[in-house]
């Protein structure tokens, strides 16, 4: 993902570890439709 630093307004790509939540629990994905769900969240 592109995150844009607040301070210096500079962009700066960067990896984001994508998890699902089930019960308060967090997983990492394991399918294409969750790595979307999680991604969306984001």
């Amino acid at each position: 993902m592109t995150v844009k630093d607040p301070n210096t307004g500079k962009k700066k790509v960067t990896k984001i570890p994508l998890k699902m939540d089930e019960n308060g629990v967090p997983y990492p994905v394991t399918t294409v439709a969750e790595a979307v769900a999680a991604q969306e969240k984001l």
